[in-house]
């Protein structure tokens, strides 16, 4: 019986092709997107999880109160680890991780690198695994590790064990490092990113701190348990530690400490202030991809429901004979879903031939994405194949058996529910392309405050080379505005608490030079910039943002006293908000002093916006001329911007491909149905035509169904998409594009115009036939 099941199965696919192919270009396509989207969320879980003891993992947090509102930070004290293994038994290691961006030198190639200083329990509780060297040489304070990259990239296909590479401190200290290992290829879903690896115990030689105080910071802390669940006693005695942090520290009064699971801390850090973990891919990019997956799922389900409706009306004398010769209904139901296995298994084989190609094409729609196609190894992946096979035979299968081995002509006809929610479905998707595409247009025009696309700013590794630079620069006429400071905007900041008038808040510091407004085209609001020649200004005025006056309810923010770090400012302007941070977190409240020219890490300039790649190369050579043994990293301004407006128009494109899938399976179920009815109404279409009827009004009469479908198809898809949009809006951005009456107008009017074209050209087709030919067809 199965054979002859596979027999007419395969018969009928190759006697109807064009349904075939329709069934299964809309299944490949749904299913191949439905393989990314669930490599994009095992992606999205898998952050560190190859760590041998990541579940025993976790990693401290320090919190701070201000105005009763909580802020989190990834910092917490640098004596804080060795009390942690110190006074719990149940800490079996505990590893710190401090920061810093660090000069290397080899031969004639030197660059800034990622540099962690870490201490010698740091391989033992983490798995990185060595291309070449040993572990031990952590406790070597001689030696250093580098990554994989980074070795081809100083020392090419030459081993580099052994040799003696030199790391230059913004002190003005040099220290020469052998390489004692290689670190193999960082996975890109480790929430640990480093080019170097230095043993924490030189920190305290090259530093001009002392490493044990309280006051002091490291960017990570980690600690390693026997078991995870002794992490709740920990974590209830961690107040023992407050007393001694807040009385070293008494700027920056640390309310609770607390600890996240390591597997999640990925997730967590976008939520943190001062974090040096990646941080994982982002909810709503997990989400995003997934709703879109089970829309096009739907989608392609629906369409299998049209089509299999369609061609079964072909097909009802092969299921009254089998009926009559004594065929049973669970066993013609068990046929015609065969039949569709047979179906889904050669989609889902294309499908397979497509993720192939999707899924590096999406990768490289974000940044530090790396999904992989890997069968053998991802048993995840096989098992949700065979589960996504056995759902989408069942799901698109199951409604056409059931109505065909019903052998009911009537209900087969009756397709208009399912082509509405495809339909409605298919304009849900281009909603959101429409939204999402005029989001890409808000996020390149957006205003940043400051006039991004004529500034390069140079990171400077010592103060003491600031004046011969700024000399040196000012002499090339392009050059508009020259200023230095201490902090740039969108790249760091000191975060500190501001009191004014009995309130307290959070502000972002900026210490600037007096030039800085000017060179950055920050625009003042009120009051004047800083005067270098004023000794009030010097160290006591104090220039505001919006977001600033109106977090303290300034109507005259002018004259305000604010006490900053002990120190009492006057606000003598107010300049217009400005991004001082990622554009996609909520503006936040800033605050720029003025400071001495021996506190400048940053040179910031100012060009004409057709000369700002020749000025950046003048800055390179001036740069190489005056620091020859420190790199040049300079950078464009509006780089702030660059990572938001890549992933908006990755989203951008997403939605708009997705849209242009949606729409085409939706057209194919749209196309079978239409079939469908002119083949059932042949007979009434010939005999109109003999009666008189004209071409356009047999077309508006068939028209008028699909009229009907697409009108109610509209309606369903704007309400689904103004109550779901929004949400995913604001999950991703902080600001964005308000959901408009032209977004559901535009996409209906699309849903509309290649609806009608696709069922007005099959109509003209047999409308303008000779309807002999149709009277005798019948």
């Amino acid at each position: 019986m199965f054979k002859n099941y596979l027999k007419i199965a395969l018969r009928n696919l190759i006697a109807n092709k064009l349904y075939a192919v329709i069934n299964v270009v809309a299944l490949s396509v749904a299913m191949a997107c439905a393989v990314v989207a669930y490599l994009n969320y095992d992606y999205s879980r898998s952050f560190d999880r190859f760590h041998e003891n990541a579940e025993r993992i976790f990693v401290a947090r320090s919190t701070v109160t201000v105005n009763d509102r909580e802020q989190n930070y990834g910092i917490t004290p640098l004596p804080l680890g060795p009390a942690l293994a110190r006074d719990f038994a149940q800490v079996e290691k505990m590893a710190r991780v401090v920061y810093s961006l660090s000069a290397l030198e080899y031969g004639d190639k030197i660059f800034n690198e990622v540099t962690y200083y870490v201490d010698e329990s740091f391989f033992e509780m983490f798995t990185f695994p060595l291309k070449l060297g040993s572990h031990e040489a952590i406790h070597d304070k001689s030696k250093l590790f580098i990554s994989e990259d980074l070795a081809l990239k100083y020392f090419g296909e030459d081993d580099p064990l052994g040799k003696q590479v030199s790391i230059h401190y913004s002190s003005g200290k040099t220290r020469d490092f052998f390489v004692g290992g290689v670190v193999q290829k960082i996975p890109a879903n480790s929430s640990l990113q480093f080019d170097v690896l230095i043993p924490y115990a030189v920190l305290a030689e090259v530093s001009n701190e002392p490493q044990e105080s309280w006051a002091n910071w490291a960017h990570e802390t980690f600690i390693q348990l026997a078991s995870p669940v002794e992490i709740a006693a920990i974590s209830r005695q961690l107040d023992r530690y407050l007393a001694v942090q807040n009385a070293a520290s008494p700027d920056f009064q640390i309310a609770r400490l607390y600890f996240d699971p390591f597997a999640q801390a990925s997730q967590r850090a976008r939520a943190l202030t001062n974090d040096i973990l990646k941080e994982g891919v982002h909810p709503a990019a997990v989400l995003a991809p997934s709703i879109i997956a089970v829309l096009l799922l739907l989608t392609a389900c629906f369409n299998f429901m049209n089509t299999s409706l369609a061609f079964s009306a072909l097909r009802l004398k092969e299921v009254g004979v089998r009926k009559v010769l004594g065929g049973l209904r669970r066993q013609l139901i068990a046929q015609f879903i065969g039949e569709n296995l047979l179906l889904c298994t050669i989609a889902l084989l294309i499908a397979i031939g497509l993720a192939e190609w999707l899924v590096p094409a999406y990768s490289n729609l974000w940044t530090d994405f790396d999904l992989v196609l890997n069968y053998r190894e991802n048993w995840g992946l096989l098992a949700f194949l065979i589960g996504l096979l056995a759902f989408m035979s069942f799901a698109a299968g199951a409604y056409p058996a059931l109505y065909v081995s019903a052998f009911s002509p009537v209900a087969i006809l009756k397709g208009n529910s399912i082509l509405t929610f495809q339909f409605a479905l298919s304009t849900m998707t281009i909603i959101a392309g429409i939204v999402f595409t005029h989001n890409a247009r808000f996020f390149e025009q957006l205003d940043l405050g400051f006039d991004a696309e004529q500034t390069i700013a140079v990171p400077l590794r010592s103060a003491n080379v600031y004046t011969a630079y700024r000399n040196a620069v000012e002499q090339n006429p392009s050059i508009q505005s020259v200023s230095g400071t201490r902090h740039q905007v969108g790249y760091n900041q000191a975060g500190l608490l501001a009191e004014s008038e009995s309130k307290k808040h959070q502000v972002a510091v900026l210490s600037v030079g007096a030039e800085y407004l000017e060179t950055m085209g920050m625009q003042l609001v009120q009051g004047r910039s800083f005067d270098p020649n004023l000794a009030t200004d010097k160290d006591q005025a104090l220039i505001v943002n919006e977001k600033m006056a109106a977090d303290f309810n300034w109507s005259e923010p002018l004259g305000k006293q604010v006490t900053i770090d002990s120190v009492r400012y006057t606000v003598i302007g107010v300049v217009k908000n400005f991004y001082n941070r990622s554009v996609w977190r909520p503006m936040q409240a800033c605050a720029l002093r003025l400071t001495d020219p021996e506190q400048f890490r940053y040179l910031v300039v100012r060009t004409d916006l057709h000369n700002v790649v020749a000025a950046n190369e003048f800055l390179r050579e001036i740069w190489q001329r005056l620091s020859p043994n420190v790199p040049y990293a300079g950078f464009y301004q509006d780089e702030v911007l660059a990572e938001a407006v890549q992933v908006n128009g990755s989203i951008k494109l997403l939605f708009i491909y997705i849209s242009m899938a949606a729409i085409a399976i939706a057209v194919m179920g749209l196309f079978a149905l239409s079939s469908l009815i002119i083949v059932k109404r042949t007979k009434e279409i010939g005999i109109r035509k003999v009666l008189g009827a004209s071409v356009a009004h047999i077309v508006q009469l068939l028209n008028r169904q699909i009229v009907a479908v697409l009108v109610v198809a509209s309606i369903l898809a704007a309400l689904g998409g103004y109550f779901s949009l929004e949400p995913l809006m604001s999950s991703i951005f902080a600001y964005h594009v308000n959901l408009q009456a032209w977004h559901f107008v535009l996409a209906g009017a699309i849903v509309f115009m290649i609806g009608l074209i696709t069922v007005s050209s099959q109509v003209y087709r047999v409308a303008t036939a000779n309807p002999v030919e149709s009277l005798r067809y019948e």
